[in-house]
């Protein structure tokens, strides 16, 4: 420590072959030496793609600490842009260390002020430091680098607004991706302050984690400055009169993943009031979107100030950071990103047309998500991605918590949790499959991180936690939570952290529970339980009530404590709860509270949605329940019993036919919004997976025409907004085609205004058909798309092109899919593929089946994560043979140990191809043997029927 090692001890090292090192006094200057140009070079192994192992990662952050950034960013309008950075960092021990860079070209190394060949250092993405140029103490190494703006968000995203031709950049790093823009130590718990300054246009507005401290204009101005930043002079050719410098204060120690630069022609807004007690707030989107922001901006602001005083009261720990700006984005892959100070949504959130009810608590889900990670996430940060569900679950239970309690959110108390159980819906299914894993999984790499952003880390996770908070009280919840953020702030932490945290709260209230047990069964083991209740009736009441626990597929076999409502029901549908009732982690439990109550007419377990479970009906219930929901005013309660019905479905224990009269009845006596959006999201997947073609017709039409009878009496024009989607979804015959067309070409007055994509839509289905001449349809798209010149009318071009029932174009189009290299912005090309596949087309389309086998593979293996996991998604044979199902399984055979998301997806859907097959197979059956009873008939059979 301080001392330099000199004379013999050098001589000694060199002798060793080591090469003289040194101690370098704390606060000793690394000299600085000129940066000569000299040629760019390329990595040889650009195309590929390379991920951080979990060991690499650890061994990397026990040798390096300290960690700074000073960046500096030359961002032209264009296909390029180039920088250079120095970082400094703190070694312990000389190892075979790399910085990651996923870029183009590196023009320059510098380490510790010596020249590093860099054709010899930069490779396979990364930036090897020769051990004999580095130092045990201060380390500075200074890279000069050039890249290309990516297509796909991943990095440092460019986009050309076609409305006024104004450019637009924006960052998202999120897991390992800082590293597609500039050179660094890319991984979570080397937390360090980023130094940013800018070269662009003038009129451009740049927006980062910071706020701007310095402003330059001129060309010799900027040059000089630059100068005592180290960007060498060569990079500086092209500049002009007209761009300027920006250089942002220095950033809190971060997260690279957390970094942000946004920077083009976006228009600020800033609240009517600067309230005291707030960090200073602004919102930015495209120059076009102004007509959409406009009328938006105070409500975003609102909600918000109110999500930031409601988590720092929660808390009890100030806003953490400096600003809080909001940027609205084109065509972003997530909802949003929470960059420190910056953070970025994509831009459906901004309503073009009227907001409904649930597009207004959409939006404000959102807000109080990205809020709450300021907190968690980027206050407090996870050491590694393993423990990803400590950012995303916890801001996903966050906000849901905030929309049912917190000042300012009362429009949404009742039901904030209604869409929580709505969204939710997706973690049952994938958490069923062979490919799901426990909420804190091992990850090896980043790839692995890249696999586990998905419903089971979100919505279950949430979901968890929701029952976590039921377990303990929000007392003991809340205590833990300040506690955590007192003892980690600013610190990275693992799941043991929060744990000892949770149990501090237990103390602090002087409560007890058994955490360690409940940690290693709903956050290490994978999977969901089953519950269904029985109930033994003696002299008209209740002689024992038990509750029955069990495993679903693919879950682990164990059993989980579970704190829930239980509901009675009487003959006239008056509602008892009895709040909380503990089920111990066995196959059996009985509930004694409940022993000598009257008989109930029906039972609902988990009747508030409080623990994550598959809840199944009682035979005594299903009946009731079924004839009946129109009884049942709570809309928490209805969703709970659809999805009840759901799981027996999937399950056979009901049949197709029965589900769907069930849909049928229900539209017309059901008003809510959210079930009715529910139900008939379930109704969707019914039709267009497990009915086979040749009765799609009949069920779809039936739904149809319920729809478009609820919209004809209907006055409400929310309801009416939400179900003319699903009546597009439907329209199977040419003249359901022909109606909706006349209602978008607004030859009949039906109440409201079909927004843009509800045309749009219409219109794809026009010509995915043959009901209209190729002149026809296009005359009706040109008409549409003359008064629309934003990125949705090009969009809508594409998607229309590719619903055509043209094998040449369809050819074409498949090749463009496949190309490896294109320049075509990845959005536009996935709006295209959403339209390729219809089932109307399946003869059609059984050559490009064959193509899907053939290609998928090497698309994954050349084309980043998000693009192929899309080509899979939407390009997937949509022909539910047996001949395809075993294509697929000799498909699982390919991928290599490396390509996780490539193997997950492929078991994905063989598990659902699997339960595909046995439903098809039950209603051709049904249909065959002409067992298609009445209604009432068929549920009064049911009712009988003991699982």
């Amino acid at each position: 420590k301080g001392l330099i090692l000199l004379g013999g001890i050098v001589a000694s090292a060199a002798a060793l072959g080591l090469g003289a090192y040194f101690y370098l006094k704390p606060g000793k200057e690394i000299p600085d030496i000129p940066i000569e140009e000299k040629p760019w070079i390329a990595d040889s192994r650009y195309e590929e793609i390379t991920n951080l192992t979990v060991s690499e990662a650890k061994k990397r952050s026990q040798i390096i600490s300290s960690v700074k950034y000073k960046l500096n960013l030359i961002l032209f309008p264009g296909k390029e842009y180039t920088g250079s950075v120095e970082i400094s960092y703190v070694q312990s021990d000389k190892e075979f260390l790399f910085v990651d860079y996923s870029g183009k070209e590196i023009g320059a190394i510098i380490l510790n002020g010596k020249i590093i060949d860099t054709a010899a250092a930069f490779h396979n993405h990364r930036i090897w430091l020769p051990k004999d140029s580095q130092i045990i103490g201060q380390n500075k190494i200074t890279l000069v680098f050039k890249n290309t703006y990516s297509k796909n968000s991943n990095g440092l995203f460019s986009f050309v607004d076609p409305e006024d031709n104004e450019h637009y950049i924006y960052s998202c790093f999120e897991p390992f991706y800082a590293n597609h823009m500039f050179p660094c130590f890319d991984q979570p718990d080397l937390k360090a302050p980023l130094q940013l300054s800018t070269i662009t246009p003038e009129k451009w507005v740049v927006i980062s984690n910071e706020h701007e401290e310095q402003f330059d204009r001129g060309k010799e101005s900027i040059k000089a400055k630059l100068n005592s930043l180290r960007v060498p002079e060569y990079l500086l050719r092209d500049l002009r009169d007209s761009y300027v410098l920006r250089v942002f204060k220095q950033t809190h120690e971060i997260s690279t993943y957390l970094y942000g630069v946004t920077a083009g022609m976006y228009k600020e807004y800033k609240p009517a009031v600067d309230e005291a007690g707030f960090p200073p707030m602004r919102l930015f989107a495209r120059q076009s979107m102004n007509k959409y922001v406009a009328k938006m901006s105070e409500e975003i602001f609102k909600y918000t100030k109110d999500g930031i005083a409601f988590f720092r009261e929660f808390f009890n720990s100030p806003f953490p950071f400096r600003k809080y700006d909001q940027i609205f984005v084109p065509e972003f892959k997530y909802n949003g990103m929470e960059n420190v100070g910056a953070v970025i949504y994509k831009e459906d959130y901004l309503a073009k047309e009227i907001m409904t009810k649930i597009d207004k608590q959409m939006l404000a889900e959102i807000l109080l998500h990205q809020v709450s990670h300021m907190w968690y996430g980027n206050l407090v940060t996870m050491k590694w991605w393993n423990d990803l569900w400590l950012n995303e679950s916890f801001a996903v239970f966050m906000a849901y918590l905030a929309l049912d309690k917190a000042k300012g959110f009362e429009q949404y108390h009742l039901s904030a949790w209604t869409m929580f159980h709505k969204n939710l819906s997706t973690a049952y299914i994938e958490d069923q499959t062979s490919s799901n894993h426990p909420i804190a999984t091992p990850v090896n790499t980043t790839e692995d991180a890249e696999t586990i952003f998905d419903s089971i880390t979100y919505w279950k996770g949430a979901s968890v936690l929701k029952q976590l908070y039921c377990y303990l009280g929000e007392d003991v919840f809340r205590s833990g939570i300040q506690e955590y953020f007192i003892k980690f702030k600013s610190k990275n932490t693992e799941l043991r952290d929060f744990i000892q945290c949770m149990k501090l709260g237990l103390v602090n209230h002087k409560k007890e529970a058994d955490l360690d047990a409940w940690v290693d069964l709903w956050l290490k083991k994978k999977g969901v339980n089953e519950l269904t209740p029985e109930i033994e009736i003696e002299n008209g009441t209740i002689k024992k009530f038990t509750v029955h626990q069990t495993w679903a597929k693919n879950g682990e076999k164990v059993c989980r404590m579970h704190k829930m409502d239980i509901a009675l029901y009487a003959d006239s549908w008056a509602e008892e709860i009895y709040p909380l009732t503990l089920i111990e982690p066995q196959p059996t439990c009985t509930v004694p509270s409940l022993v000598g109550l009257p008989k109930p007419h029906a039972v609902l377990l988990n009747v508030h949605d409080n623990t994550y479970a598959k809840i199944y009906l009682d035979p005594g219930s299903r009946k009731p329940f079924f004839t009946h929901l129109c009884f049942i005013d709570d809309v928490l309660t209805k969703l709970v019993i659809w999805k009840s019905i759901w799981d027996m479905l999937r399950e056979s224990m009901i049949s197709i036919r029965e589900f769907m009269q069930l849909v049928v009845s229900q539209l017309s006596s059901e008003n809510e919004v959210l079930i009715l959006t529910l139900s008939l999201d379930y109704a969707l997947k019914v039709i267009n997976e497990y009915i086979p073609n040749e009765f799609k017709i009949k069920e779809a039409s039936a739904i149809f025409d319920e729809i478009i009878r609820k919209v004809g009496k209907d006055k409400g024009v929310e309801h009416k907004r939400h179900l003319i989607k699903y009546a597009i979804e439907l329209a199977y015959t040419k003249e359901q085609r022909g109606l909706l067309l006349h209602w978008a070409m607004e030859k009949e007055d039906i109440g409201f205004k079909l927004s843009q994509e509800n045309k749009y839509a219409i219109i794809k289905l026009i010509f995915r058909s043959q009901d209209l001449t190729m002149e026809e349809k296009t005359a009706i798209l040109e008409a549409e798309v003359s008064k629309d010149k934003s990125i949705q009318g090009i969009k809508a071009r594409l998607a229309c092109r590719a619903s055509l029932p043209d094998p040449k174009i369809k050819e074409e189009l498949w090749n463009w899919y496949i190309k490896e290299d294109h320049s075509e912005s990845e959005q536009n090309i996935l709006a295209s593929m959403s339209a390729f596949w219809c089932w109307e087309q399946s003869e059609l389309l059984e050559k490009s089946a064959q193509m899907f086998f053939n290609d998928v593979a090497r698309v994954f293996n050349k084309r980043p994560h998000s693009y192929a996991e899309y080509f899979f998604k939407a390009l997937k044979p949509q022909i539910y043979s047996n001949d395809v199902l075993r294509d697929f399984e000799l498909l699982e055979r390919i991928p290599e140990e490396s390509q996780i998301t490539f193997k997950k997806l492929i078991k994905q859907e063989i598990d659902e191809r699997r339960l595909i097959a046995i439903l098809r197979s039950k209603y051709s059956e049904a249909q065959e043997n002409h067992l298609s009873l009445p209604f009432t008939t068929s549920l009064l059979l049911l009712s009988l029927i003991h699982i």
